[in-house]
């Protein structure tokens, strides 16, 4: 059985994030990544898998800190992440499997609308994907503006310019992250936390709007 890691500062750094506070956030993003993202690359085998996975364990450890959580000694809390890790790398690999099967229906349905004739513009509907961008914008600008920090607009920015680059929507993972973290001038250790808490934040928002489930 692997052996706990030892760390006299761990019941410290898990106050100061739960306040909330961001150095001891990133400290503590560190002595996990140290600890555990070598667990996370041979369960995946994948480098920007195991770091995905990672960050999503990490996310889901922050939320549980910020609610309710109980301090029950070093051994348990690394118990607690190694577990919360090995189900996101397995939730990592079935979510792949799902991505190639719906790229595979995606792709026959493409085949099949280009023998479909061109529909006739209607107005209404136009008007009414006009209202539906506009209700978008709107309320991801209040978002920006009421919800987010000067660190996490700064990631929405990133996001903006990443997407006007020609062709980055083909860009593989691990190139759009490297663009992101090129784009922030951030190291690692500080981008990492910052991010999860940025995508964390993205998708209530995407739920609140209808656009996941």
């Amino acid at each position: 059985m692997r052996e706990a890691p030892r760390s006299p500062n761990l019941e410290g750094l898990i106050r100061r994030a739960r306040s909330g506070e961001e150095s001891g956030l990133e400290k503590l993003y560190t002595l996990l990544s140290q600890n555990f993202l070598g667990l996370a690359l041979r369960l995946t085998g994948d480098a920007h898998e195991a770091q995905t996975a990672f960050n999503d364990a990490f996310l889901a450890i922050c939320h549980e800190l910020r609610n309710g959580f109980r301090w029950q000694g070093e051994h348990q809390f690394y118990r607690y992440f190694a577990t919360a890790l090995k189900n996101k790398c397995r939730d990592r690999q079935r979510g792949k499997a799902r991505y190639r099967k719906t790229q595979e229906i995606v792709n026959e349905e493409l085949v099949g609308d280009c023998t479909e004739p061109v529909q006739d513009w209607d107005p209404e509907a136009e008007e009414a994907r006009e209202k539906r961008e506009t209700r978008l914008r709107e309320e991801i600008q209040r978002f920006l503006e009421t919800q987010c920090t000067v660190q996490e607009r700064r990631f929405w920015e990133a996001y903006r310019a990443l997407s006007e680059i020609p062709g980055s929507d083909q860009w593989r993972p691990q190139e759009k992250t490297a663009f992101l973290k090129a784009y922030l001038k951030m190291p690692e250790s500080a981008f990492y936390p910052a991010h999860s808490r940025f995508k964390g934040k993205l998708e209530i928002l995407a739920k609140e709007l209808g656009l996941l489930r």
